[in-house]
């Protein structure tokens, strides 16, 4: 059953994935600049997922995995003194946060 929460969870998964694939071809084009723009937007959308967060959602792990792979620290910590998260979450091709970081 789809309700307005899960719809809303499946739509922000669709942008993210979107914009993953732009960051990915700017760095693939080597748009430095646009790459730095991108990230920024999505650590700004994350916060707002993560905001609103009361538990683990695919949103939240994603942001994990996402401040793991881009080294912010700060977000990171943040994210993980809220307690919400399962770090043990993840990805399509089945890295966790902890895989991430270590590249």
């Amino acid at each position: 059953r789809l309700t307005a929460a899960s719809a809303s969870e499946h739509a922000k998964q669709r942008t993210s994935t979107a914009v993953n694939a732009a960051v990915d071809l700017a760095k693939e084009k080597g748009h430095t600049a646009c790459v730095a723009l991108l990230e920024e937007a999505m650590k700004k959308a994350y916060e707002e997922a993560c905001a609103s967060a009361t538990e683990s959602t695919p949103a939240v792990e994603e942001a994990l995995r996402f401040y793991a792979l881009s080294g912010d620290e700060a977000r990171l910590t943040a994210l993980l003194e809220r307690g919400i998260v399962n770090v043990m979450a993840t990805d399509k091709d089945d890295k966790m946060a902890i895989d991430l970081a270590k590249r």
